[in-house]
């Protein structure tokens, strides 16, 4: 069974201490962050035979300062956490539970890859979703079970703002994203596509995996 491991050197690459954090069953990290107190956040799953989100907080020497878990009594994990400007944090990740800390569930395999603040103050998420236009998802392409990139920007109380699907027929899979400093987004991912809004598919040939990045107006056009 695995372990959340973390570890910090110097600046030449020598280790200075290793931690190992979770529980006796398998447990993963997916994101760590350094906070505005010095301190680090880490977000990722702990396993009680169905994957809970997991998120801590240790100090500069590894020491554990919180540990909170949350989820249903289903798949649940955490891929992404963001200090934001009022010092509450945000985590981002899928859940197939509708009970426990989970309310308002509309299905499976729509995943938040990663979260931010805006410039504006609002939150912005990335990620893939592979349901047909409905619930939250608009805009999506091809058969369902086939991914698309899936943004949405939200309100400090979690009101969807705007939200939109980018891709092909194939599955494309968004991973990761960025605000730049015009207050346009650049997300990057992974894609099988050759129509849609993708082009330039290499050897046009879609059993294989392209990198592809898009680039969004704040309107997500």
């Amino acid at each position: 069974n695995s372990d959340i491991i973390v570890g910090r050197t110097d600046s030449v690459g020598n280790l200075l201490w290793l931690r190992s954090y979770g529980t006796v069953f398998s447990d993963g990290a997916n994101e760590i962050i350094k906070t505005k107190d010095s301190c680090y956040l880490i977000c990722g799953y702990v396993n009680f035979f169905f994957a809970d989100y997991y998120v801590l907080k240790i100090d500069a020497a590894g020491n554990i300062l919180w540990e909170q878990i949350y989820g249903g009594t289903e798949f649940d994990q955490a891929y992404s956490i963001y200090e934001l400007t009022d010092g509450n944090l945000i985590v981002c990740g899928e859940t197939n539970s509708n009970d426990g800390d989970v309310s308002g569930q509309h299905g499976f395999a729509d995943i938040g890859f990663e979260v931010f603040e805006s410039l504006d103050n609002s939150i912005f998420i990335s990620g893939s979703t592979t349901t047909d236009n409905d619930g939250d998802i608009v805009g999506h392409h091809g058969a369902t079970l086939n991914g698309d990139f899936w943004t949405l920007k939200i309100d400090y109380f979690g009101v969807i703002k705007w939200t939109n699907c980018y891709g092909g027929i194939s599955p494309e899979w968004g991973y990761g994203s960025t605000e730049l400093i015009d207050s346009t987004y650049v997300i990057i991912g992974s894609s099988f596509s050759s129509d849609g809004d993708v082009d330039g598919h290499h050897e046009e040939v879609v059993a294989n995996t392209d990198i592809w990045a898009i680039k969004l107006k704040e309107t997500c056009i």
